[in-house]
């Protein structure tokens, strides 16, 4: 048995999975013991249970564990979790996903496998585990103040997974293991070194992904497989790994290691070579002669023209794509009997190169690239579109195959005629046919245009004469190779500048005076790569043309708009200091859409939107000093610096940013932060915002780079018998936070004996003190002091509120109350709510004349009451939901126009309120009334009443109401006579008919889930919206569409009763809406739609299985099950009609059918067929639905039967005729 719960735990953990799924939470451990089985205890917050360990082994057939025990877990809210026991019974512990914090299993030094996969742990030593063999600690973050800590006494560590792991020990070393036979560091971002050269026996090593930078892998020459794709690693040795099989470099990632590639690598010392990826190494040749076993090649994205495989004949995938090679170089798919030989192969060549443009006439020679013996080659050509911008449309049309524009022969395009924009050629060969082989885009030119510089950017600036500093770059500009370019500073003179650099100049390299419109051109063939105008006020600038352009900066230029929707190859755009409200980041097309941009500077404008569609691709945003009000953490995946400060931003979820290092959210309004489970931040502020000391990040490990303070301050009532600050009230660490109340006048401190703070509820004892602030401090955050230390607005002491407003009992604590309170005042004073009842704490609530909302909780069997100073607030609206109450009484709020008492559980005897002729919107929703006397309140123009029990409703006396609503009651009979009424919900009630001629002005009708058959709509000539869904109606009685209603809900009808006499079923009153007929068709059961919105089920075919005649259906065979019919009519699109199920009873045993001549029975598990006129021996065979022949049988004397079959739909043939059979 296990040891006493009494002793100290063997394993402790703490696990976040209760603040995830509640008291329904559920996860499994897995322990192994290698001796025989025994018994542990567990205690997860709710009493110890026993467990029995079994002893567990490594299954040589399945590849997997054997034996051990999954224990199921439930943890209570504190999410600790103790095991109690002998530690030398865990031998094998595995807790994968379990949502694990923290864990402590020091005592469990036997323990030889160890799997904490994807949890959330945050510091982890392994020291005092010698015995580990294998650790599995995958997805795992831990932190720069507690990275994770492997340990060097592991003399037996054979398996070592540290996939996408965050935070490791720099001291941590692969050669501290030598009996160490396979490690995974994959995406590992703080693994910098890789030391294997004491790990002898080391198998497998994969670090794609990681920031190593260098490996030697000269001893170990049992390597088998090594991955270091997406690594630092640019060169590597493997002359001494003979053993390798499989190895993989390459380098395709756009976010991880960027710019990395490997050199060429020898393979020749490496025989065994089965799998080799060295994708995106702009490798030019690669010998293979020395690798006859390759069977899996990815070479794609290099620069290759040639390739030998001769050597290689067991190739089985080949991944050639996006290389230099051509229709002329590229392995052969097929061998000379048409064979394939490859499973896979990939072939999508890099572009021809062509000039940026040419001259018409010009004849372009492909011959050496397109041509091969023995194969075809056709060519067409395109050209570029922009006004295709459907979805999946491309921006490429082809052109005619005119001769008058251009002619291909012998490997060679002539083109004869300039083409008014740019196009390319795409060549198709009869042996390569999964992919065209095409030019670059290029521009055909006329005589006359040729040669010419191009506009690239025009820009018009505000004022005439104004000074014009820009910065140019050029593609494949240099100093040692500068680039000229062109100006025309409006007068049309071109001037003459260069540039030697691709990006944008650290200063500019032109300037000039505008007397106009400025235009920027680029020679012939050359391409604007970076443009930059900083200080100058613009009226518009136009850089649609810059197609290629990667860095875009017009700063400070006071523009209100711009269109960037054809610059797809932007890398960087900073538009800082202009007056955009609004910024559009489409594409002019799909294809146009910017999946490049890394860095994006919107600060200093008017933008309250984001529309970038590639959030992925972006490492640095700035959109400071803006109006954004909302801001999404999601998709932001590769994300490194986010500057959000200066907008209007209230509360911010960020739990995406986990590879952010840099946050800046000064200057909004932000409430509440959620941060990321994990993260890296390495700065972070969150100055000048409304965060109250609970909702502040505990980033203090980040020293200077952590800015809290100041915060905004702290706004409350301006009089009160107190102030409630417990917003403030932090209690972490043993230390809590430090209220000093202070005098307005002279700052003089206020001492306990006047004013008494408990846990941040503040009470003035003297109430004659004036007028007085607290300044709020807390040992965990320093910074705030001396100017930066948090301080309330001004509140003048008083005595406790004096006019009773309104009172109620909550029996029920806990839940959350929404409140919405509106004062007749501008500035409206303070309500006053004691939610304890005790006369002693008085919540404010701070009002104006416009609408507020605030959040309370209720506390259990508490008799509230609501207050306010004499005359100084007259309530206007008062709006409490989800409080539940025994009674109400609102006898103080005698000004109130608009009262809402919703989801209270109220009946009508225990509502009181005052001076009803006052209230013209009452909202009594959600509550128990049996009855309701409209009478009362002869001023309404808005009644909710929904979600009560009401059973009949009459109002003849509120001519001037406007919104009524009573859904969700168990109403039977309604009256109304209200002319004015717009707005009628009697959506989920028990009607079957209803009056509307006494509410002729009604626009909007809820009906929905009511029993109503039929409804008279005439009435109503002003209706816009109509919903009846869910009722009885049929293709007869529903209402037809009406052009004047914007909405008509109408699905969802209740089955139609029919009955199936002597095999007929009569649904003629469906047949036809009007001259549009219907479609019928039958099912066995019922049938369900799909994940697409399909009907799908067990179809009947009609004229086989039954015929249909206006509407009647004549069952020809038994179906063998109940049927069902569905029915659709196009003048009620979307709408699917039904019967009830029905059982099909025919006048007879046999069914006769027609196209068969021939009589099938079923009886029993026996298919009888009679066919007098078959000659003997014609064959019967039966099938099942999917074809399968199952049995076979011979007429003989007319006669057949197929015996023991098991119940089902079939097929039988009868020689050359068929027909279904059910069973």
């Amino acid at each position: 048995m296990a040891q006493n719960v009494d002793e100290t735990p063997i394993i402790t953990f703490k696990t976040n999975i209760y603040d995830l799924y509640g008291a329904a939470n559920k996860f499994h451990l897995v322990i192994g013991s290698d001796i025989e089985t025994d018994y542990l205890d567990i205690d997860a917050g709710y009493g110890a249970f026993e467990a029995e360990i079994k002893p567990w082994t490594v299954d040589t057939e399945i590849g997997g564990i054997a034996g051990a025990t999954a224990i199921p877990i439930n943890v209570s809210p504190e999410g600790i979790v103790k095991i109690y026991g002998d530690p030398k019974l865990v031998n094998f512990f595995n807790a994968d996903g379990c949502y694990i914090d923290w864990i402590d299993l020091d005592a469990c030094t036997g323990l030889t496998v160890l799997d904490l996969s994807h949890n959330e742990l945050k510091s982890l030593d392994l020291s005092n585990l010698p015995n580990l063999y294998m650790v599995d600690l995958t997805g795992n973050t831990f932190s720069a103040a507690s990275p994770l800590v492997i340990g060097k006494n592991h003399p037996a560590l054979t398996i070592l997974d540290l996939s996408i792991t965050g935070w490791i020990d720099p001291e941590f070393s692969l050669s501290d293991y030598p009996k160490l036979a396979s490690f995974s560091g994959y995406s590992c971002q703080t693994l910098y070194n890789v030391d294997p050269s004491g790990c002898p026996n080391l198998q497998r090593l994969t670090l794609d992904l990681a920031p190593v930078s260098s490996l030697d892998v000269s001893k170990n020459p049992k390597l088998a497989v090594l991955n270091i794709s997406d690594t630092r690693v640019t060169s590597i040795d493997l002359s001494k790994n003979p053993a390798l099989s499989e190895f993989y470099a390459s380098h395709l990632s756009g976010f991880v290691n960027v710019g990395y590639k490997l050199s060429p690598v020898d393979i020749s010392n490496n025989p065994e070579l089965k799998v080799i990826s060295l994708a995106g190494n702009d490798y030019e040749s690669i010998d293979l002669s020395k690798n006859p076993l390759l069977y899996d090649v990815n070479l794609s994205r290099n620069k290759l023209t040639d390739i030998d495989l001769s050597a290689n004949p067991v190739v089985y995938n080949l991944n050639l794509s996006y290389n230099d090679l051509s229709f002329a170089t590229l392995p052969l798919p097929t061998n000379n009997m048409g064979e394939g030989l490859f499973h896979e192969y990939y072939y999508r060549l890099n572009r021809l190169p062509v000039a940026r443009s040419v001259k018409e006439g010009t004849t372009l020679d492909f011959s050496d690239k397109i041509l091969r013996e023995g194969t075809e080659t056709s060519v067409t050509v395109y050209t570029l579109d922009l006004t295709r911008k459907e979805e999946g449309q491309s921006i490429y049309v082809p052109i005619e195959a005119d001769p008058k524009v251009y002619e291909y022969a012998d490997g060679k395009v002539t083109f004869h005629q300039a083409v008014a924009d740019s196009v390319y050629i795409a060549f198709n060969s009869d042996m390569f046919i999964d992919a065209a082989y095409a030019t670059t885009p290029f521009m055909v030119k006329n005589e006359a245009e040729f040669g010419k510089p191009s506009t690239i950017v025009t820009f018009t600036p505000s004022t005439a004469g104004s000074q014009v500093d820009i910065a140019v770059g050029i593609a494949d500009a240099s100093a040692d190779s500068p680039v000229k370019f062109f100006v025309d500073f409006g007068n049309g003179d071109l001037t003459e500048f260069t540039t030697s650099t691709s990006d944008i100049p650290a200063t500019p390299n032109v300037s000039g005076t505008a007397s106009g419109t400025v235009r920027v051109l680029m020679p012939e063939n050359e391409v604007l790569s970076a443009f930059s105008i900083d200080g100058t006020a613009l009226n518009s600038i136009d850089v649609t043309a810059a197609r290629e352009v990667r860095q875009l900066a017009v700063t400070n230029a006071s523009l209100r708009n711009i269109d960037i929707s054809y610059n797809r190859n932007l890398r960087k755009l900073d538009l800082t200091g202009n007056n955009l409200s609004e910024l559009d980041f489409h594409g002019v097309n799909g294809e146009y859409e910017k999946y490049m941009i890394s860095d994006v500077n919107l600060s200093h404008n008017k933008l309250s939107e984001l529309t970038l569609i590639a959030h992925q691709c972006v490492n640095h945003l700035d959109i400071s000093y803006n109006k954004f009000t909302d801001f999404s953490s999601k998709d932001w995946d590769n994300l490194v610096t986010a500057n959000l400060s200066h907008n209007k931003l209230s509360e911010l979820n960020l739990s995406y940013f986990t590879s952010v290092t840099s946050v800046d959210i000064s200057g909004n309004e932000i409430t509440s932060i959620t941060l990321p489970e994990t993260n890296i931040f390495e700065h972070f502020d969150c100055s000048d915002n409304d965060l109250a000391l609970t909702a502040l990040p505990m980033l203090q490990n980040l020293g200077d780079g952590y800015i809290y303070a100041p915060q905004k301050t702290m706004v409350i009532p301006a009089d009160g018998a107190g102030a409630n600050l417990s917003s403030q009230y932090l209690v972490s660490d043993g230390k809590s936070t430090v209220y000093t109340w202070k005098m307005a006048d002279d700052n003089t401190t206020v001492g306990d004996d006047k004013i008494k703070t408990t846990k941040g509820i503040s009470s003035f004892l003297d109430a004659d003190l004036g007028r007085v602030y607290c300044e709020i401090a807390h040992p965990l955050f320093p910074d705030f002091a001396g100017e930066n230390i948090i301080k309330t607005t001004v509140i003048k002491t008083a005595a406790k509120p004096d006019r009773l407003l309104a009172r109620f009992r909550t029996p029920v604590g806990g839940q959350t109350v929404s409140i919405a309170l509106t004062a007749a005042q501008e500035k409206g004073g303070s309500v006053y709510i004691d939610w304890e009842g005790s006369q002693s704490v008085f919540e404010p609530y701070l009002l104006t004349n416009s609408y507020r909302l605030f959040e309370a909780t209720t506390v259990e069997n508490a008799e509230v009451s609501v207050w306010t100073y004499g005359t100084s607030t007259d309530v206007t609206v008062f709006s409490i939901t989800g409080a539940t109450m025994e009674y109400f009484d609102g006898s103080g709020l005698d000004k109130a126009f608009a009262i809402t008492l919703s989801n209270a559980k109220l009946s009508q005897e225990n509502i009181k309120l005052a001076n009803k002729e006052n209230i013209s919107e009452l909202n009594l929703s959600g509550n128990v009334l049996t009855e309701f006397d409209p009478s009362e309140y002869p001023n309404l123009w808005m009644l909710h009443l929904d979600g009560n029990k009401l059973t009949e409703f009459k109002n003849d006396c509120n001519p001037q109401l406007v919104e009524l609503t009573l859904g969700n009651n168990r109403l039977e009979s309604v009256s109304l006579s209200l002319p004015s009424l717009y707005t009628l919900g009697l959506a989920e009630n028990n009607l079957t008919e209803i009056d509307l001629s006494g509410v002729p002005n009604l626009g909007q009708l809820s009906m929905s889930t009511n029993k109503l058959s039929n409804i008279d709509l005439t009435k109503t000539p002003y209706l816009q919206a109509v919903a009846i869904d869910r009722n009885y109606f049929t293709l007869e009685t529903l209402p037809r569409p009406d052009k004047k209603w914007y909405v008509y809900y109408y699905n969802n009808q209740n089955p139609i009763e029919a009955e199936c006499i002597d095999g007929k079923v009569d649904l003629s009153s469906q047949a036809r809406v009007g001259e549009t007929e219907t479609e019928f068709s039958w099912y066995i059961d019922i049938p369900e739609f799909d994940e697409n919105g399909e009907l799908q089920g067990e179809k009947l075919y009609v004229d086989d299985e039954y015929t249909i005649d206006n509407g009647v259906t004549t069952f020809i065979s038994d179906p063998g099950a109940d049927v069902m019919c569905v029915f659709t009519n196009s003048i009620f699109p979307g709408a699917y009609f039904y019967t009830n199920l029905l059982t099909v009873s025919l006048s007879g045993i046999d069914t006769v059918i027609a196209d068969l001549g021939a009589t099938v029975s079923v009886e029993g598990s026996t298919i009888h067929v009679k066919d007098a006129d078959a000659a003997d021996s014609t064959e019967v065979a039966l099938y099942n639905i999917s074809g399968m022949r199952l049995r076979t049988t011979a007429i003989t004397d007319g006669c057949a039967a197929v015996t023991d079959v098991a119940p089902g739909l079939y097929i039988l043939t009868i020689g050359n005729r068929a027909v279904k059979v059910r069973v």
